[in-house]
């Protein structure tokens, strides 16, 4: 997530504070305005990311034998769910799962943090019955929400998958604007959780680098929707530094 790159068609509203980096770049000095998200990725490829989410959280908690091999898992999924339903709350575009969104995040976050079967299946089951009843709450908000260590080991997995893609990008192109969606959700949730931001001053790195991230992800969706292989290959490399920039700033190991 480069904090020298922004993309030229984000435009600030009136009175929105930005401050220089050096000669090149801008960033931004409080959390960034959103765009339509329908300008970033479909609303039909981060629900069909959900629903695949939803089906992988069912096999692992099928019983318990299941959740205790794979509970880790399901914590990773679980969140990754959370940050899909999100942005699909919040997207422009319609959805089924659209209406259900913050009581998925709600049930969704609950699953992941389970300690043991009895409370993931009651979590699951309330992931269930939001999805399947009315919705009891209203619109989500762009806070912090799903946590971001978690989303950052499903970005790695679902980096390794895009990049296993590459080899085969005719018959994957579908799989890769479903994967370019999920590591849009997770960017917009990064945005908001700001606890590796030490030093008050880098938090205009840090969302610039979320909104790189981000623009990288629609980047990725773009030229998967278009069969444009080389334009994905260049997409992939530039999300890539985005994450390596992020990490030696605010996550150096």
């Amino acid at each position: 997530m480069s904090q020298h790159r922004r993309r030229s068609s984000f435009l600030a509203p009136a009175g929105f504070l930005l401050s220089a980096v050096g000669a090149v770049g801008l960033v931004f000095a409080e959390p960034p305005a959103q765009p339509a998200l329908s300008t970033i990725v479909p609303a039909a490829d981060l629900e069909v990311a959900a629903t695949n989410y939803l089906t992988k959280i069912a096999g692992f908690m099928a019983d318990e034998a299941s959740y205790t091999k794979n509970q880790e898992q399901l914590a990773q999924k679980a969140n990754a769910l959370v940050a899909l339903a999100q942005s699909l709350g919040l997207h422009d575009g319609s959805s089924k799962l659209k209406a259900a969104a913050s009581d998925v995040m709600n049930a969704g976050r609950e699953l992941s943090r389970a300690k043991e079967f009895a409370a993931a299946k009651a979590a699951h089951d309330k992931v269930t019955a939001a999805i399947a009843g009315s919705p009891a709450a209203g619109a989500p908000k762009w806070e912090k929400f799903a946590s971001l260590g978690k989303l950052m080991h499903e970005t790695a997995e679902v980096n390794s998958r895009l990049r296993r893609n590459v080899r085969r990008f005719d018959r994957t192109k579908d799989d890769s604007a479903e994967g370019a969606a999920v590591l849009a959700a997770f960017a917009q949730a990064t945005i908001y959780d700001t606890h590796e931001v030490k030093n008050p001053a880098d938090l205009p790195k840090w969302y610039a680098m979320a909104v790189e991230m981000r623009d990288a992800a629609a980047e990725l969706s773009k030229t998967a929707h278009a069969g444009d292989e080389a334009g994905f290959k260049k997409a992939l490399d530039r999300l890539g530094k985005s994450c390596d920039d992020c990490h030696e700033v605010f996550h150096a190991e």
